[in-house]
């Protein structure tokens, strides 16, 4: 590997170095705007949740002391108001997940960021690992072959 495949490497990985900041500026300028939308999902979610408890609340002083169920036009604005609460607080949760993976996919192309250049840089060591040569166990110094004449098969066993 000659100095000029270093280089290549190198341009090859500034060049994805160039991409992933690319990336990480345009979900940096996603970001507000996402946590905007979270905030305006929540509180329209609230809102739908307060609205929905007084539907709930009327209908039941409504049907509170009568002889029979409730009416049919209070049962479809019940489930109208329900539909609408649960479509809310889809909607909430589906932009609590969409800022939950932008804030994902942020820490991820950071950390590549982080690993790129230190494969563009590499840290210098400050001391060189040294290959430490130990003895082997007591049991594994001495080996001896058995040999099986039948079938051509050696087996070390400890000697002992």
């Amino acid at each position: 590997m000659g100095l000029s495949d270093l280089d290549e490497i190198k341009a090859l990985f500034i060049e994805k170095r160039e991409q992933v900041r690319a990336e990480l500026e345009a979900i940096l300028a996603a970001r507000p705007a996402a946590h905007q939308d979270l905030a305006e999902a929540r509180k329209a979610a609230h809102a739908e949740g307060v609205r929905f408890n007084r539907i709930a609340g009327r209908i039941t002083v409504a049907v509170r002391n009568t002889d029979y169920g409730t009416a049919p036009a209070l049962a479809e604005a019940f489930e109208e108001a329900r539909r609408r609460l649960n479509q809310a607080e889809a909607r909430a949760e589906r932009a609590r997940r969409d800022v939950a993976n932008l804030e994902w996919r942020l820490q991820s192309l950071r950390d590549d960021l982080e690993q790129i250049e230190r494969a563009i840089t590499p840290p210098q060591l400050e001391h060189r690992p040294e290959v430490v040569k130990r003895p082997l166990p007591p049991g594994l110094q001495r080996v001896e072959l058995i040999e099986f004449p039948s079938s051509g098969f050696a087996h070390a066993a400890p000697a002992g």
